[in-house]
């Protein structure tokens, strides 16, 4: 076994030259699953071109008709390293903050979704008018977060 099951790490293996290598890919690749932060959605990395070049580190999520180097890796992450593009496939409920759009998104298996919808609280036979403000506020700061669309 040469890399991690759900991420697809590298690991070390035994009499393995320049383990220094591998070791380091994986920590590139852990710190960005820890906080998995993307700067916008994007079909192709050429349409950066005008915009401040990606700074090492800087992640994307690749839409869902990618073209060009991107072309075989439709809602990957793809983060911007010294030696160029890593892609990081996306496993069913992996959730990531867009900057761009200012919420959670959230992987179903095949597209990237916002977030669970939590609606207010409506009919019933018995109303409780305290219950349902505390729960509208709740509700309201779900939304705040990203967590609710």
């Amino acid at each position: 076994m040469t890399q991690t099951y759900n991420f697809r790490l590298p690991l070390l293996v035994q009499g393995q030259a320049q383990k220094e290598i591998s070791h380091n890919e994986a920590l590139l690749l852990i710190d960005i699953l820890l906080n998995p932060v993307v700067e916008k959605k994007l079909d192709n990395p050429a349409l950066l071109i005008g915009e401040q070049a990606p700074i090492f580190g800087n992640c994307y999520l690749i839409g869902e008709t990618p073209t060009g180097i991107w072309a075989n890796y439709a809602n990957y992450l793809a983060v911007y390293f010294e030696n160029g593009w890593r892609y990081i496939a996306p496993k069913i409920n992996l959730r990531i903050w867009s900057k761009h759009q200012n919420k959670m998104l959230r992987y179903d298996g095949n597209i990237w979704g916002g977030g669970n919808i939590v609606t207010a609280p409506n009919g019933g036979t018995t109303i409780d008018v305290e219950a349902r403000s505390t729960l509208a506020q709740i509700l309201s700061l779900l939304q705040a977060q990203g967590l609710s669309a």
